[in-house]
């Protein structure tokens, strides 16, 4: 998932301490303007989604005919830490996995340690499976109950992310995994991370200091990688061949790639290693199953002004198999790194508006199979969403999705302990 900045981490504290409130305090609708046509003909494209946890599937039927030629269904998010979004999910994988054959989840977070996750789910507690799959911001009782659907089924786990949440964790694997795998590299690559962590912070030395501290921190990184790529060759550490080892190989090398891009590490040389992986993953590991890819919106739309994203990045060999399914709010909030956000209001005309004038509590717009009129205009043209509880990024509905899901109202998860 998007990591914490320090940039974004002070734009919440500034944004509006007004609107660090309890959700429950959710008990107001927008009145907003959409223009006349739109609003009288917007039921002939939205339907309504009747629940978010029923366990009666006839609401989602739709999925059938939208779904019969795909091999991929990517679920977005328009933010994370969100109860009503992790509901949702679990209840369309549930339907996606029984009724549609879709046996593989690939998620928004690091392959190694998502792919080992398949071999302890029978042998940890839930908390520690969550703990495994999820980093902190999806530490909450909605993701326990994911963790409990897939300890019943069959479901096979995956990721693409290169971000390492916790290198305790990946650490911990790899001294399962490869008993060889020498501790002074463990111990090399931690020390890294916390000088990553500090040149993050503002600056509190004089541009000489800070010149010769940046200087040395790049030293090291190139010792750290040359190290890493010793430790790849050696065929008695990484010559058993399963599918764990496979990805775990595979996510040291993706991890030694990106050390070497520091310190000129952006959102799209993140999103390209990702959709290098989500490529790699789907011609090695699965080629022959239907695979639910989980990440936030931003990532899986089909298209981004604001940076090259993952989902534009994909071979037509993928994209023309696949479905991307945005996720998005009309109002309430949002978690936002443990913080109670309200989001803000939605615009005239705007992709919230138009998609709540249908006055449905969940509502379901299909993109794919429009043809432009003046009735659906509104889908073609650019406009204003809400993303991150604060932000408003400009997209164009149907070149950036083939479909959505609109919940009106929405509440931050329900943190563990909390």
């Amino acid at each position: 998932m998007i990591k914490k900045n320090y940039f974004i981490f002070i734009f919440i504290l500034l944004f509006d301490f007004g609107n660090l409130l309890s959700a429950q305090s959710i008990n107001y609708t927008q009145r907003i303007g959409v223009t006349k046509l739109w609003k009288e003909s917007i039921k002939k494209y939205v339907k309504p989604i009747t629940n978010l946890e029923s366990a009666d599937y006839s609401d989602l039927t739709f999925l059938d005919s939208l779904l019969i030629d795909k091999k991929y269904i990517f679920i977005g998010e328009s933010s994370h830490e969100v109860s009503e979004f992790y509901k949702l999910k679990l209840r369309l994988i549930k339907y996606l996995h029984y009724k549609l054959g879709f046996n593989v989840i690939a998620f928004e977070e690091n392959m190694g340690i998502c792919s080992y996750f398949n071999e302890i789910k029978t042998q940890l507690s839930i908390i520690n499976q969550q703990r495994v799959l999820f980093d902190s911001d999806g530490r909450c009782t909605e993701t326990l109950d994911l963790i409990k659907y897939l300890d019943s089924t069959n479901i096979s786990v995956t990721g693409f992310d290169v971000q390492i949440t916790s290198l305790a964790i990946f650490y911990s694997i790899i001294r399962k995994h490869f008993c060889k795998f020498p501790e002074s590299l463990i111990k090399e690559d931690s020390l890294l991370l916390s000088i990553s962590d500090a040149n993050n912070q503002p600056d509190t030395l004089n541009e000489i200091e800070r010149k010769i501290e940046i200087d040395n921190w790049r030293k090291e990184i190139v010792n750290l990688v040359c190290s890493w790529e010793d430790i790849l060759k050696d065929s008695s550490i990484f010559g058993e061949k399963n599918r764990t080892t496979i990805l775990l190989k595979k996510s040291i090398q993706e991890r030694t790639s990106w050390l070497k891009l520091i310190p000129n590490i952006s959102p799209e040389c993140r999103d390209s290693v990702m959709a290098a992986n989500l490529v790699w993953m789907i011609r090695e590991l699965f080629p022959n199953e239907k695979i639910i890819i989980w990440a936030h919106n931003e990532h899986i739309a089909k298209k981004s002004d604001s940076f090259h994203n993952m989902g534009s990045m994909l071979p037509d060999s993928i994209s023309e198999k696949s479905y991307v399914l945005g996720l998005y709010a009309y109002q309430g909030y949002s978690g936002v790194y443990g913080s109670s956000v309200k989001l803000v209001k939605n615009k005239r005309n705007s992709l919230g508006a138009i998609i709540n004038s249908a006055n449905y509590e969940i509502s379901f717009c299909d993109f794919s199979n429009q043809s432009r009129d003046k009735q659906n205009l509104w889908m073609f043209k650019k406009m204003k969403t809400i993303s991150w509880a604060f932000q408003r990024p400009i997209i164009i509905p149907a070149v950036y999705y083939d479909g959505i899901i609109q919940i009106k109202d929405i509440s931050p998860q329900h943190l563990i302990g909390q």
